[in-house]
């Protein structure tokens, strides 16, 4: 990394890296052994990002672009991470990351770990899309994550805080079953309408009544 790149310190960032003594905590702790976040932040119009890291790092790596673009290089391969796009980067694989110079990206971002991190990162890997939706009940939640994480570090506000990023990101790599979820959701109400209105078919409704009574 020259002089005209930068790990972090950007205008309006936020982040939170958690002390070793927290992260053994959260290692041993029954609760959050499976699945815990050791680092978190968001990074806006992070111009002349770049991070290049070897083997040795030991999470791993959740990236969500927002606005801009960038890059990630992992095996010899780069990746261009778009407006919606995510990617998970392994632990123990050398990667480096960059934000475009011209359209730099927003970025937010975990490192995680934990007995189930290994699987998690497998089902992703089997997902054919990593491009989703915008959703920003997502980003309250990830605001929600970082706001207890940046208030104290009792064990339970540790615990809270972890499982609400299992579901963060749970919601990504499992994002075809949540839209199919709401797809089925919406049918089952489609159904139950018309199961209704044809049971009183001699009466008459306003759709307002129906809202109201649904």
């Amino acid at each position: 990394m020259d002089k005209s790149t930068l790990k972090e310190g950007f205008l309006g960032q936020r982040i939170i890296i958690l002390p070793n003594e927290v992260k053994n905590r959260l290692k041993n702790n029954t609760v959050t052994s499976n699945f815990f976040i050791s680092d978190i932040g968001y990074f806006p119009k992070a111009s002349a990002h770049f991070r290049k890291r070897k083997i040795d790092h030991g999470d791993y790596i959740f990236i969500y672009c927002v606005e801009g673009t960038g890059w990630v290089k992992t095996e010899g391969i780069k990746k261009i991470i778009s407006p919606n796009q995510y990617i998970i980067i392994p632990k123990h694989l050398a990667h480096a990351y960059k934000s475009d110079k011209n359209d730099p990206w927003s970025i937010y971002w975990m490192h995680f770990d934990g007995k189930s991190a290994e699987s998690l990162y497998n089902r992703y890997k089997l997902n054919k899309n990593e491009t989703i939706p915008f959703n920003n009940n997502r980003i309250k939640l990830f605001n929600q994550i970082f706001e207890i994480l940046n208030n104290n570090y009792l064990d339970t506000q540790l615990e809270y805080a972890n499982i609400l990023s299992l579901n963060f990101i749970s919601a990504f790599i499992y994002n075809e079953v949540e839209v199919s979820t709401n797809i089925h959701k919406h049918d089952n109400l489609v159904g139950i309408v018309t199961n209704f209105l044809n049971k009183n078919i001699s009466k008459s409704f306003k759709s307002e009544d129906i809202a109201t009574y649904f």
